[in-house]
């Protein structure tokens, strides 16, 4: 399954996603779909990540109970939320389920002694489920981590992996786990606020803002295909479009009120901004 990586420029206050429950994996039928990531966030500050989970294509597996992990890949200095709050939705006759992943010592050790994407200034982090857990009748999920920067200023690489304890994805038959999916290495820049604040406005602004459904996007130097994404505050996709026009009308009246994030993406170059339908 091809990832879209998006980068939300952030700021200090960043909302954080709560959720409570258990997260349901099954070996052999879900990726990471996508990421929600800020391009630039400020130093010694909290921001988050949202890791989307999809079920895998044409992947169907056995369905059968398993502990779920997680890996990230972190600058030096860096530190996670050691309780990783999750949600996944099933089919409309199913529930839907939600859960925490918990620092784990073993996890991170084999991350460390096993993967050699490692770079120097960099640290292996990982998290285990904290109940066994299956995916039957699974429809997407979300992975909410909050990631905390130290105060070193300057461009840096973050990579997140997804596996499980089952047998299907080891290595080696003596693994504690194997890896299912993971990420590419996502850049992120720490940087001030006002320079945050100065890049990502510069050339774009949607309006009006507050509004009651109907936004207008306008942007400068069109020369190419622009595609619009909005993601509600769990980092569900809520509507997308290729816009080819300075000025494109987007009719989000059938959105609830609420507060939205909208991604711009342009030559792999994604800005965002927040709105709020009222």
């Amino acid at each position: 399954m091809k990832k879209t990586i998006i980068n939300i420029s952030g700021f200090r206050n960043i909302l954080i996603f709560t959720f409570l429950g258990v997260i349901l994996l099954i070996a052999g039928c879900y990726t990471i779909a996508y990421v929600i990531q800020p391009g630039v966030v400020e130093p010694d500050t909290a921001f988050n990540v949202t890791l989307q989970v999809q079920p895998s294509e044409g992947d169907w597996g056995d369905h059968f109970s398993s502990y779920g992990v997680l890996g990230i890949l972190l600058p030096e200095g860096w530190t996670v939320q050691d309780s990783i709050q999750y949600v996944l939705d099933f089919q409309e006759e199913f529930d839907t389920v939600s859960g925490y992943l918990c620092y784990n010592d073993t996890v991170a050790s084999f991350l460390d002694s096993s993967l050699s994407q490692s770079p120097n200034g960099y640290y292996w982090w990982g998290a285990k489920s904290i109940d066994v857990i299956n995916l039957f009748a699974f429809q997407e999920g979300f992975i909410h981590i909050t990631i905390m920067t130290d105060s070193v200023v300057g461009d840096f690489n973050l990579r997140y992996f997804l596996g499980d304890y089952s047998d299907n994805y080891k290595k080696n038959p003596d693994d504690p786990f194997g890896i299912k999916d993971s990420t590419e290495f996502l850049s992120i820049k720490v940087d001030r606020l006002n320079a945050i604040k100065t890049r990502q406005n510069e050339d774009w602004k949607v309006f009006p803002n507050p509004s009651d459904g109907v936004v207008f996007i306008e942007q400068q130097g069109v020369d190419a295909d622009v595609t619009m994404r909005i993601f509600d505050l769990n980092g569900k996709l809520q509507k997308s479009a290729v816009l080819l026009k300075s000025l494109s009308r987007v009719d989000l009246g059938d959105c609830p009120k609420g507060t939205y994030i909208v991604s711009l993406e342009k030559k792999g170059e994604i800005k965002t901004q927040k709105i709020i339908i009222q």
